[in-house]
């Protein structure tokens, strides 16, 4: 399976910018990520929407499942620049269990701590990797864009059958945001939870 990568070029911000140097530096690090994992990619523009960055997000994921239905595709499997895998082979794991029937599969979370079964009920938090079923594509595309995605999709997900994998095989690597326009960390919002090939802590 080929995996989407979302993707900000250097070449939308001023070379002496933040963003500039975080766009080098995710780059970077998902080739390296691909590399690891053998993964097959293929890098796609993100939009770039300010002042109001989640939309642009959410219209760079949209853009994606667009492709993919216009295409005829069953499925695809999207990634965030930022992504980061636990340990070597989690790719293929997260694939080994992709379930038979789902319309949006997740290989993280932060925010989720109602699951059973790896079917997800209540709020979750992050789109870092997905593979969304073409069952869901118009769905998905008819989200409204004037809210983070992950929020707009939590709205439903009581309704709809979105899975995750267990234990979560990624990560958003730590760095400069885009949408909060700082730097953040992430560790601690998943230090409790099941990773592909790490030993939870559980202080």
């Amino acid at each position: 399976m080929i995996l989407h990568i979302i993707h900000l070029p250097k070449i939308y911000f001023h070379s002496a910018s933040k963003e500039y140097q975080e766009s080098i530096r995710r780059k970077e690090s998902f080739e390296k990520e691909m590399k690891e994992q053998g993964i097959a990619y293929v890098v796609h523009d993100a939009i770039l929407n300010e002042p109001a960055p989640f939309t642009g997000c959410i219209q760079s994921h949209k853009a994606i499942v667009r492709e993919a239905k216009h295409k005829g595709f069953k499925e695809v499997a999207i990634a965030e620049d930022d992504i980061k895998f636990f340990a070597p082979g989690a790719w293929d794991y997260f694939l080994k269990c992709k379930p038979e029937s789902f319309d949006l599969y997740l290989g993280m979370s932060y925010s989720l701590n109602n699951f059973k079964d790896g079917l997800i009920r209540g709020q979750f938090d992050s789109l870092t990797l997905y593979i969304i079923s073409e069952r869901f594509y118009d769905e998905f595309l008819a989200l409204p864009e004037d809210n983070h995605a992950d929020r707009e999709l939590s709205r439903i997900c009581d309704k709809k059958e979105f899975r995750i994998c267990i234990p979560y095989v990624a990560e958003q690597l730590n760095g400069y945001s885009y949408l909060a326009k700082r730097e953040r960390t992430y560790e601690h919002r998943i230090a409790d939870k099941p990773k592909f090939g790490l030993v939870v802590n559980s202080q």
